[in-house]
């Protein structure tokens, strides 16, 4: 069961001004993803909204435009990106860079859980290792660039309460040993999300890259795509998920507030892991979330890296005289 730590008295109210700043949000156009999104607009910031259906994204950016108050001055621009697929990520983030230069805030907000069956990627990983992992590894390290152009830049990692029931199985890291990954990988993948984040804050503390790396879970949210496309689809068992959700989970709304602090919050420290405050994580309020002990593990995170480093092709090198090298 987990404990959560103190309270913190925090609404999206108190979002500084993002004038000038440059956000990006993975799978923003549904649930969290789009409610981060709609407040870093209302803050100010110029949005990019990173999406595989950009007929969704530009139906979502329309209702941000036409809720925000700012709407004559807010800028958001929908970008594909496809997280289960490495040519994919790769594209988007060389024309990013090509088009803003710069980025303030990174959201690594998208994922799949508990697919039907065993689908891969189309790169041949484990869908939900591969699309909630691998996918925002690979696309980190490629917008790292963007990121060191600032002094200071955050990285938002969207983890999960399942991360408590995670293992990282070294040896069959795309469960092909096993029938289906199920919940099992679901777990994987969000445990994976942590430690990225928090070797991540360990590497931009080491090498000076100026990244505020974090990591926040949004409790169980009702109103998310990921619950929707989530175990089986329209099987019983999602159809009594979805209706419990309703009644006993809260809307994105007020889910998104942990991710919102991690990602502009200015006594934010790099490795922290934030998220819900009552009924054990799961909704209303804020707090420091209680971080799985494998998360903790040093080691697990180094090797997690490295491999993820070879899988997705992408080598973070150490930086010498303020320039980042990355091999592409």
């Amino acid at each position: 069961m987990v404990h959560p730590g103190k309270g913190i008295n925090w609404t999206p109210k108190e979002i500084p001004s993002l004038k000038g700043k440059i956000a990006c949000v993975t799978g923003s156009n549904s649930g969290i993803g789009f409610q981060a999104a709609l407040n870093l607009s209302k803050a100010g910031a110029t949005v990019v909204m990173a999406v595989r259906n950009t007929k969704k994204g530009e139906e979502a950016k329309k209702e941000i435009l036409a809720t925000n108050n700012n709407v004559t001055t807010a800028d958001i621009h929908v970008m594909e990106m496809d997280l289960s697929n490495l040519n994919s990520i790769k594209k988007f983030a060389s024309n990013f860079i090509k088009n803003f230069e710069a980025l303030d805030i990174l959201i690594n907000n998208a994922g799949v859980m508990y697919p039907p069956g065993k689908p891969l990627t189309a790169d041949g990983f484990e869908l939900q290792f591969g699309t909630n992992h691998l996918g925002h590894f690979a696309l980190t390290a490629r917008l790292l660039p963007a990121l060191r152009k600032q002094e200071t830049s955050r990285v938002v990692t969207v983890s999960s309460l399942v991360a408590h029931q995670g293992h990282i199985d070294f040896e069959d890291l795309n469960f092909e040993k096993r029938p289906t990954a199920g919940w099992q990988g679901y777990a994987q993948s969000k445990l994976a999300n942590i430690l990225f984040a928090k070797e991540l804050s360990r590497k931009s503390e080491r090498e000076n890259w100026g990244v505020v790396s974090v990591c926040a879970h949004p409790g169980v949210c009702n109103s998310t795509e990921i619950i929707k496309n989530g175990p089986g689809g329209n099987s019983l068992h999602s159809l009594i998920q979805r209706s419990l959700g309703n009644i006993l989970f809260p809307a994105a709304e007020e889910s998104v507030i942990p991710i919102l602090y991690a990602a502009t919050a200015n006594e934010v420290k790099g490795g922290k892991f934030f998220g819900p405050k009552r009924m054990w994580e799961i909704r209303d309020g804020l707090a420091k979330s209680k971080i799985p002990g494998e998360a903790m593990k040093e080691d697990v995170a180094r090797k997690l890296w490295n491999i993820s480093a070879k899988l997705t092709e992408t080598e973070w090198l150490q930086c010498k005289n303020d320039e980042h090298k990355l091999i592409m």
